[in-house]
């Protein structure tokens, strides 16, 4: 069974600036990178077509850049723990890196439950702040500072690619039900991807 060390993408869509991402292309491990359309955000009121649409324009937009490296993101639809325990039936997961989520309690839920059973798997799961908010503080004291800190961290420039990712053909052989990320643009709609992100930008 191959050993890998996985990415779980969250509403982090980018390769650029990605401390996740550079763990594990630095752990020198096949890397896969997964994200999860997970079924509570379908029936969540907060979620709407505009914002899965976005996403999956992101992943696609992704995708493109990692062609290169003869790879893709595994985007795929399901129960968080479900994917993970048919992730685990295919591969040795080493590691599993992650930033860490600031959302509805649905997400807050789904990550405590996740923590558990990464836990019980004795698998480690590495979680990176992603701004200045922290879940669950119980106290706002030190909240101005730590902003201060994060907000001036520098930036980290795109990673190395030169490390083995886990191949297309491998991820599209994986049984699991694959989210397909394509969906026909609509007009007024800014596109998701840090490719069309920096286009507006500039």
């Amino acid at each position: 069974m191959q050993s890998v060390f996985l990415v779980w993408l969250k509403r982090d869509l980018r390769l650029s600036d990605h401390s996740p991402l550079k763990q594990a292309l630095d752990s020198g491990l096949p890397v896969l990178l997964v994200w999860i359309y997970d079924d509570f955000l379908k029936l969540s009121e907060r979620n709407s077509e505009r914002h899965l649409r976005f996403q999956l324009e992101s992943i696609a937009d992704m995708n493109r850049r990692l062609e290169t490296f003869n790879t893709q993101v595994l985007a795929v639809e399901g129960k968080a723990e479900e994917i993970f325990i048919t992730l685990q039936q295919q591969f040795q997961l080493n590691a599993v890196a992650s930033y860490r989520e600031t959302g509805t309690a649905d997400t807050f839920q789904r990550d405590k439950s996740m923590k558990r059973w990464f836990r019980e798997q004795g698998i480690p799961w590495i979680e990176f702040p992603q701004h200045a908010v922290k879940r669950g503080a119980e106290s706002r004291q030190s909240w101005s500072a730590d902003w201060e800190k994060h907000v001036r961290t520098p930036t980290q420039p795109l990673p190395d690619f030169n490390n083995k990712f886990i191949s297309r053909a491998s991820i599209a052989q994986l049984c699991l039900k694959h989210l397909l990320p394509t969906m026909p643009q609509k007009h007024g709609m800014q596109p998701g991807g840090s490719s069309f992100g920096w286009q507006y930008l500039n």
